[in-house]
């Protein structure tokens, strides 16, 4: 269906994101920090990022800074930063959504569904009942 990088630090969510992604027939690589982010996505074709805020090494507008100088890939962010001013931050930094923490996993399946339509128009919709 399409390949997912992770980007989140934390060790539970980010292994909870790659089997709920997996589970939902897409393709996953799981990273945990921001310069690796940056690395991963330069050396290999993603369809679309999740990327945490809080991150070592760089922070998740960093990473979407520096991913946007080579890349136009989607991003989501996905942290627990609900300030106004940071989610106007996660949109000019080059993100393409934004879901504050906590989450419905669904949620974000159907938000990575919507902007792989829009941007590969060939996206099909998996319905997922019992994760």
């Amino acid at each position: 269906m399409g390949k997912i990088l992770v980007v989140e630090d934390n060790l539970e969510l980010n292994e909870t994101l790659k089997e709920f992604l997996e589970f939902s027939n897409f393709e996953v690589v799981s990273v945990f920090d921001g310069e690796e982010a940056v690395v991963k996505s330069y050396e290999n074709h993603f369809d679309i990022i999740i990327l945490d805020v809080k991150l070592p090494k760089l922070n998740g507008f960093q990473v979407a800074t520096k991913i946007r100088e080579f890349s136009n890939i989607p991003i989501i962010f996905l942290t627990s930063l609900d300030d106004e001013k940071d989610i106007e931050k996660g949109f000019i930094s080059g993100g393409d959504d934004y879901l504050t923490k906590p989450f419905s996993l669904k949620e974000l399946k159907f938000r990575i569904e919507a902007i792989l339509r829009r941007v590969y128009h060939n996206h099909k919709i998996v319905k997922i009942d019992n994760f």
